[in-house]
């Protein structure tokens, strides 16, 4: 443990000695330069394809995501991705049965008894 703290304290030592002079202060870790921040700016133009997947629906005019069509395939978000089963169905990519444990169930639902004993 000593010989970690000496190891420690020896890299402080050499950091303190580089030359910093004329360099400025860090402000931030990311790219403030004006390319940095071109690239980090959100337009309709970066949102065009993500606003492509949204619809409106209802009465109320909620904004919601297209389902998918056909044989696309789904990224993140637990959706099921090729040759995979769903969690509805009980599975995941590993084929380990999710609901086998349950104490109960219903269909793919499981029921939870809240009733006090």
């Amino acid at each position: 443990m000593i010989s970690e703290l000496q190891d420690q304290l020896q890299f402080v030592r050499a950091v303190q000695s580089v030359d910093t002079e004329g360099v400025e202060p860090l402000r931030a870790v990311r790219d403030e330069t004006e390319a940095g921040r071109r690239e980090s700016e959100v337009t309709l133009e970066t949102l065009k394809g993500e606003l492509e997947k949204e619809e409106v629906v209802g009465f109320a005019r909620r904004i919601r995501r297209k389902k998918a069509v056909g044989g696309e395939k789904k990224g993140k978000g637990g959706n099921v991705e090729d040759g995979e089963k769903g969690a509805e169905e009980g599975r995941t990519t590993q084929g380990w049965e999710l609901l086998k444990q349950a104490p109960e169930k219903r269909g793919r639902y499981v029921v939870v008894n809240t009733a006090k004993s």
